[in-house]
């Protein structure tokens, strides 16, 4: 009587496992950009949630890769995608803990700077320009290539919305673009 009651728990144990490995790895593939291996746009808004609990100002920025479908064009998407995940790892590379970074679409990435500094945001995103710009990337068919970002930041204090606080980041990468690109630019 003990072996089928143990066989039975064994076999409840062993569904439950395989249940709560399949729900985990679906949360994560549909919270992880694919390519980059960064939280995607619907980690945003979950970061975003948790964030507006504790009711604090931080910067956002959203940074994009510089003439990005010169390397496509040039290189192959295989070179694009490749270049998109290392720089997404240097990216990463450079932030603080505390902070969050995600793809946000295309060649853009976000962070949320958990200060509201604009010295500290300031000198983490002229860290982050100078490090993409001094890394030297190279494609699956091994050119070298120099990369350069443009970046857009904001403010965004708890009274403000998200939405509004994004529309100040777009219109600063917006300039940082027309101003020549591989700048930062606070509106």
């Amino acid at each position: 009587m003990s072996i089928i009651l143990l066989s039975i728990l064994y076999f409840i144990f062993s569904r439950f496992q395989k249940t709560f490995s399949k729900f985990s790895m679906l949360q994560f593939q549909s919270s992880t950009d694919q390519l980059t291996k960064l939280p995607n746009r619907f980690s945003i808004n979950r970061h975003l949630d948790n964030f507006k609990q504790t009711r604090k100002d931080c910067f956002i920025a959203l940074i994009d890769i510089d003439f990005f479908k010169k390397v496509n064009d040039s290189h192959g998407h295989s070179a694009g995608d490749k270049i998109l995940y290392d720089i997404a790892q240097e990216l990463k590379s450079v932030i603080r803990g505390n902070d969050f970074l995600a793809r946000y679409g295309g060649e853009e990435f976000l962070l949320l700077i958990h200060t509201a500094d604009n010295r500290i945001a300031r000198e983490i995103l002229a860290r982050i320009i100078t490090h993409i710009r001094d890394t030297l990337f190279i494609t699956p068919d091994n050119h070298s290539l120099n990369i350069t970002i443009s970046i857009g930041a904001a403010l965004y204090v708890k009274d403000t919305s998200f939405d509004d606080a994004l529309k100040s980041a777009d219109k600063a990468l917006y300039q940082a673009k027309n101003g020549g690109r591989d700048e930062v630019v606070f509106h």
